[in-house]
């Protein structure tokens, strides 16, 4: 309604009789598909393992499980609780999330240099900030009595 706007006298638009055309829409960004690997760890006393993301990035400062090249997982564990990968939607980002699942049969302390790791009861990690994927699987998990 170009009568009725209060810029209509400095119009670039109504000017060259583009009105239709201006302002042009900004070419949408493609979406880049990340695919990453997590690990559901338990250990013998039923804890789950999380890792706090770096402040930047994908999930940057929520709780996350840790990503399977994050440490070196021990030989003494066997198979955990079976997860179907997912695929989840993030502005410019689509992951693709598969989970390897393992019960560690011994405690492992967490020794590591990565010292964002820690383990939480199921129950505990419904306060933590957690992104939603995660939060969906440690739900499914805590009601499958993990």
């Amino acid at each position: 309604n170009c009568r009725a706007c209060p810029v209509a006298d400095d119009c670039q638009a109504l000017a060259s009789g583009r009105v239709g055309e201006l302002p042009a829409k900004k070419p949408k960004k493609a979406s880049q598909t990340i695919q990453l690997t997590l690990m559901i760890v338990f250990n013998s006393q039923g804890q789950v393992l999380l890792h706090r993301r770096p402040s930047h990035g994908i999930w940057g400062g929520l709780w996350c499980l840790p990503t399977h090249d994050l440490m070196e997982w021990p030989q003494m564990t066997q198979s955990g609780p079976a997860v179907a990968p997912m695929r989840h939607l993030l502005t410019h980002r689509i992951l693709i999330l598969s989970f390897q699942s393992l019960i560690l049969s011994t405690n492992v302390p967490l020794d590591s240099p990565n010292t964002a790791c820690r383990w939480f009861e199921l129950s505990q990690t419904q306060q933590l900030g957690l992104p939603k994927p995660i939060e969906r699987v440690l739900q499914n998990l805590s009601t499958l009595g993990y």
